[in-house]
């Protein structure tokens, strides 16, 4: 009975672990302003968030090609289930940084580590607005 209770803890627990946000499948959304990932800062345009090998390691890539950067992300809930995918972004004055992905169906969002830019952006303004990109995955990937 023991040996039983420990076995299924440990599938309980790999299946849990499986049910953490990841970005499974590519997302696409449109931003019409520059914004910053981590220490990086991108341009406005149409971009695509890939999953890597690695947990909690994305790559986001401009659609045009010429813009790119990877970086790490780590687990925030939600409190309610979404509906639709979503980037989120923290806007404090004329600066916009990558906050979150929130993907359709997931409890658990991506939330972006911190990074020089926010901690900056963040003592030089009030609250930041925040601002949401409809996403959607890529058929066929």
């Amino acid at each position: 009975m023991k040996r039983t209770l420990i076995a299924l803890a440990g599938v309980l627990s790999i299946g849990l672990g499986m049910a953490s946000a990841q970005v499974m499948t590519p997302l696409r959304f449109t931003v019409n302003s520059p914004f910053y990932v981590e220490n990086t800062q991108l341009p406005a345009g149409a971009y695509e968030i890939l999953p890597t090998t690695e947990t909690n390691l994305l790559q986001m890539r401009s659609l045009g090609g010429n813009a790119g950067v990877f970086f790490r992300t780590a687990e925030a809930g939600n409190q309610a289930l979404p509906q639709r995918s979503e980037v989120m972004f923290d806007k404090f004055g004329k600066t916009m940084v990558l906050s979150s992905i929130v993907v359709a169906g997931q409890w658990d969002a991506s939330q972006t580590m911190g990074s020089k830019v926010e901690r900056g952006a963040r003592e030089a303004s009030a609250a930041p607005a925040k601002i949401a990109a409809p996403a959607g995955t890529v058929a066929g990937e």
